[in-house]
């Protein structure tokens, strides 16, 4: 925490305790301060807001506040390796690699008129609202459009289970499915959109990002 002193320049400077405790390390006040001393140097942007906003707080307590808060947040990034997540170069996250046997529907659809796309599209979007909130074992649901001029209504689906089990099971049985598949069959029978799909297991050699 902190303790504020006397104003302007004349009574003891203010001073805090803190104990960061970790694994095996107890980093205590000294340290902080002195990675307080290099964030100044290395964030100047960053204290020159919290000075900004010590300015407009009574007798600048605020401002040891937001210092406070950012020595111990630095000393804290310094120290992290073994209790968070991984790091890989610069610092950055490393992604987890997926579960394997995850399910994946791979579907290409070509519409005879653009009409009929925009049909279908509609139809897709609210199956996927539904989807979004309701079904949680759905983890990847989207439509995409060929981005070649020769092909504009040429369309790709991909879906992505956490299994084969949570397709058939639940997925089959949503009132999702049950409303967009009958419409997509109607045109396929009408001859409006021509389909193919394959699926798929993976393998657990990749990751996704969100």
């Amino acid at each position: 925490g902190s303790r504020g002193g006397g104003g302007g320049g004349g009574g003891g400077r203010e001073r805090f305790t803190c104990r960061i405790l970790t694994t095996h390390t107890t980093t205590t006040c000294s340290r902080a301060l002195a990675s307080l001393r290099g964030a100044r140097r290395t964030s100047a942007r960053e204290m020159s807001s919290s000075r900004k906003v010590a300015t407009k707080s009574s007798g600048g307590r605020f401002g040891w506040v937001v210092a406070a808060a950012l020595a111990i947040g630095h000393v804290l990034r310094s120290l992290r390796g073994g209790g968070g997540g991984r790091e890989g170069r610069g610092g950055s996250a490393v992604r987890e690699r997926n579960d394997a046997n995850a399910f994946v529907l791979s579907v290409e659809l070509e519409f005879k008129t653009q009409a009929a796309a925009d049909a279908l599209v509609k139809a897709w979007g609210d199956a996927a609202d539904w989807c979004r909130v309701n079904e949680p074992t759905l983890l990847h649901y989207e439509i995409a459009r060929s981005n070649k001029d020769e092909s504009p209504l040429r369309y790709s689906i991909f879906e992505r289970y956490r299994s084969l089990d949570d397709y058939l099971g639940l997925h089959k049985n949503t009132v999702a499915f049950k409303t967009f598949r009958p419409k997509m069959q109607a045109m396929q029978d009408a001859g409006e959109v021509v389909v193919a799909g394959q699926s798929y297991y993976e393998l657990g050699k990749g990751f996704v990002s969100g």
